[in-house]
């Protein structure tokens, strides 16, 4: 879902000597991306709490967001603690790594899905939510510009 107004925007943020995409944008970005996070973590199966306490929102590199033409971009997924494995049981898999098991199924297992539903539910609301961080984010730039002199 494409995301209008995002010219002006950069337009407005440059106006106020600020680039959007260094700051402004991954800022709204990381607070869209965590509400996705929050509504598949609460579609996850709950078995033992290991998937839905995995479930993050990450920037993934400037390498990886330019591949996919993008200026900046965030990924949702379970992923473990800093990029490491996760300490688990003797035996039991990470959360990241059958978080993929549980959302397509296996022939031993049916499909649980989790992130689809989440994306799907949240799609409708993420530009907008997008334009109103954006925005604020905008509110405060412009305030700190022309915040008034203290007089001497």
């Amino acid at each position: 879902m494409p995301v209008t107004g995002l010219a002006s925007m950069r337009r407005a943020f440059a106006e106020l000597g600020v680039d959007m995409d260094t700051k402004a944008l991954p800022r709204a970005l990381r607070k869209v991306a965590q509400k996705v996070a929050v509504v598949a973590a609460r579609k996850a199966p709950e078995d033992d709490g290991n998937l839905r306490r995995s479930i993050k929102a990450k920037r993934v590199s400037k390498r990886t967001a330019t591949k996919q033409g993008l200026t900046v971009g965030f990924v949702v997924a379970p992923m473990s603690k800093g990029g490491k494995p996760e300490r688990t049981e003797k035996g039991a898999k990470p959360a990241s790594v059958y978080g993929a098991f549980v959302e397509e199924g296996t022939e031993d297992q049916l499909a649980q899905p989790y992130m689809r539903p989440a994306a799907d539910e949240s799609a409708s609301s993420l530009s907008s939510e997008l334009r109103v961080e954006l925005s604020a984010d905008l509110i405060r730039t412009a305030k700190r510009v022309y915040k008034p002199k203290a007089n001497r």
